[in-house]
């Protein structure tokens, strides 16, 4: 007895030594406040004022496993089966032509292919949750398109869409909503995360002085010349970013964790996981009724990019 007495002691210790060290890195915020008093049409988002549009160009950098009640609220429907499934953890290219090769999140980094938890910390490093095949992490996949990574945009700032940070430049700007830095830190608990180390500065966007538009809310035209619109979804993430792509292939909206997935889309039922209901499902109706609007733009959900998820039944 005195031998497992002994053992419960320094499992204790060893938790509370994890846990101690669990501090993580917070980067400085500056407000990015772009000033934009127009009220706007769908029509003109979707015409941008340039002759050289970027190119998209998504990339799936692994998968992460998660429950089904954090894809789906499943209070709005109770038939549905609380599981376990793997998902794609993505990034996405926007070649521009002038603006280089930005990143909207940024996948996973080549950890994954070494362990179940890749670069997660503290508790995390005692599970596996992950998947990631060699060669398929955010470097690789960059270097295998000559890629110069000139910034890069977060929807929001969730341990699955920072753990490709540290195969970055910190030399380049890195954008994300406004209250999405704090709100980053309560995502689990017990996990913790260094993926921002290095990073002077996170420039938070400000939409309180937005362009706006009829159903859709608060829009900011990134580059100024319409290939490029962050659309305010706030509600998964306090400062969650939409963004709508208007590329060479066409206009592609990627919906970020604002609609997990296309059942949730298609269904009218917003994530389990949010950080204000009522703004989750706030932000989701607006991209529903913009979609249904405009049929003919490409949708991207957050961790379904083929459309291919459907929810077990009870």
């Amino acid at each position: 007895m005195k031998i497992k007495h002994h053992s419960y002691i320094f499992y204790i210790l060893a938790l509370a030594v994890i846990l101690i060290n669990c501090g993580t890195y917070i980067p400085k915020v500056r407000d990015f406040v772009p000033k934009d008093n127009r009220v706007l049409t769908d029509s003109q988002l979707l015409k941008p004022n340039t002759r050289g549009l970027p190119e998209l160009f998504p990339l799936n950098t692994g998968e992460i496993e998660v429950d089904t009640s954090l894809l789906l609220n499943l209070e709005k429907d109770p038939s549905l089966k609380n599981t376990k499934v793997y998902v794609p953890v993505m990034s996405y290219l926007v070649r521009h032509p002038e603006k280089g090769d930005v990143l909207i999140d940024t996948g996973f980094d080549d950890s994954f292919s070494k362990s179940g938890h890749g670069n997660f910390g503290c508790m995390a490093k005692f599970f596996s949750f992950a998947k990631q095949k060699p060669g398929q992490d955010i470097a690789n996949l960059l270097k295998s398109m000559n890629a110069k990574v000139t910034g890069v945009y977060f929807t929001h700032l969730h341990a699955d869409h920072t753990t490709g940070v540290p195969a970055l430049s910190k030399d380049i700007p890195y954008y994300a909503g406004k209250g999405s830095l704090s709100d980053s830190y309560a995502d689990l608990f017990g996990v913790c995360m260094n993926h921002l180390d290095g990073i002077n500065e996170i420039q938070e966007i400000n939409f309180e002085s937005a362009a706006n538009v009829d159903l859709l809310g608060k829009v900011i035209d990134v580059w100024g010349d319409g290939s490029l619109w962050a659309i305010h979804t706030p509600g998964h993430s306090e400062g969650h970013i939409s963004f709508l792509v208007n590329s060479k292939s066409g206009s592609t909206l990627l919906t970020g964790d604002a609609s997990h997935t296309s059942y949730g889309f298609k269904n009218s039922i917003a994530p389990g996981k949010t950080q204000n209901k009522k703004k989750s499902e706030e932000s989701l109706e607006k991209l529903i009724a913009f979609n249904k609007r405009n049929p003919q733009v490409k949708v991207i959900f957050g961790h379904d990019p083929e459309n291919s998820y459907t929810p077990e039944k009870k």
